[in-house]
């Protein structure tokens, strides 16, 4: 089984439960065989469109990527 960590962000405008996402995600993570190891998500009023994360938590990102030696960063 692949390690992968779920990252994201959380849109001010959307209605939506973050949880529950986060959830249905990590579910169907385990459906293509993906362990998710680790969880990373942003606040943010407008997701920046080519990055989604702002440059601090990508940083952030990058670290826990090779710290937890994972195959793969699935985005919610």
């Amino acid at each position: 089984m692949r390690k992968g960590i779920l990252s994201g962000c959380n849109e001010a405008f959307r209605k939506w439960n973050l949880t529950e996402v986060m959830e249905e995600c990590k579910g169907l993570a385990e459906a293509c065989e993906i362990e998710i190891v680790d969880e990373l998500f942003q606040n943010l009023d407008h997701m920046d469109r080519t990055t989604c994360l702002g440059s601090g938590k990508i940083m952030e990102l990058k670290e826990r990527v090779d710290h937890h030696e994972v195959d793969c960063v699935v985005f919610f």
